[in-house]
């Protein structure tokens, strides 16, 4: 069974989970790197997501700063046992290197901070999508469900699992597989 997300949704979801949060989250670093805005798109085989971060060195009295686009490219991979999308092999690049340039070897040295824990945190739960799926495939089976003639048909999905992934310029396709019961009850036979 296909299930379809638009990256609109998807960008929904990454906006949710980045912007406004400040990398390294414990704060040792001596640049704090914060998401300001962030999206995802097709790249190829691969995602991309791209930030607008703020980064703001802390260690002298001047406090230098600047904004920079951070583009990160990942081959996604779908986690079965958790239902999560998750990237993998990410790649990652600055744009506005001159904004950064401004904060010399102290933001270079943020950069790969954001990346490990890009890394590590750069999920998206389909949990939900997978629960809205099995409640839509649950009203596509309703309709064949038949109570006439001598004939009942009851269906009923028990489990619905998230199997592959797939996706274009603009849809993220994510194949489930559903098990479950049809049973088939004749109480009487048509005349001949």
């Amino acid at each position: 069974v296909p299930i379809d997300m638009p990256f609109t949704e998807i960008n929904r979801i990454v906006e949710a989970q980045f912007a406004g949060k400040t990398f390294p989250e414990d704060g040792s670093g001596s640049v704090d790197v914060t998401v300001k805005r962030a999206s995802v798109a097709a790249s190829g085989n691969r995602l991309l997501i791209s930030l607008l971060v703020s980064a703001k060195e802390k260690k002298s009295f001047l406090g230098l700063g600047g904004e920079a686009n951070v583009h990160i490219w990942g081959r996604p991979v779908l986690d079965q046992a958790e239902q999560t999308l998750r990237l993998t092999d990410i790649e990652l690049a600055v744009e506005s290197e001159a904004a950064f340039g401004l904060l010399g070897a102290a933001a270079r040295a943020a950069i790969p901070h954001l990346q490990k824990t890009l890394a590590e945190k750069a999920t998206v739960d389909l949990k939900p999508f997978a629960a809205n799926a099995q409640k839509k495939i649950a009203a596509v089976i309703a309709d064949f469900q038949k109570n006439e003639d001598g004939l009942r048909v009851t269906a009923e999905i028990t489990r619905l699992r998230l199997a592959d992934i797939a996706f274009d310029s603009k849809t993220l396709r994510v194949i489930a597989e559903a098990e479950g019961a049809i049973n088939v009850y004749v109480s009487a036979l048509p005349a001949l």
